[in-house]
């Protein structure tokens, strides 16, 4: 079993903890992730990413980042592939790091 969370997230209300380098003001990244970890119950978490930019760059805006996460270590790098006919890199979360972060935050 593995878990794909993250996909057509929304943010309706921002965090105002400021700006932070490991994508924790994020509401879904912050508050959603615990909850799949609790459901994955140590399966692999995957988050995806679409590759093609979109009118507004905010998609090629969030692929870029997970690229910046992936050398901080909180995902890595699976690879790309066509999901739902939509062109999307593959991430990894790394559950340890993630964790180690959120502990991290007051």
């Amino acid at each position: 079993m593995c878990i794909r969370d993250r996909f057509r997230g929304a943010q309706l209300e921002g965090r105002k903890i400021g700006l932070n380098k490991h994508h924790m003001t994020s509401y879904p990244f912050f508050h959603h992730i615990p909850f799949a970890m609790l459901y994955a119950d140590g399966a692999p978490i995957y988050i995806t990413t679409n590759i093609d930019n979109d009118a507004s760059g905010s998609m090629a805006d969030m692929n870029k980042l997970f690229g910046i996460l992936a050398k901080q270590g909180l995902v890595d790098f699976v690879g790309s592939e066509e999901l739902f006919n939509v062109a999307q890199n593959i991430w990894k979360l790394n559950t340890d790091v993630y964790t180690s972060v959120r502990r991290g935050l007051k």
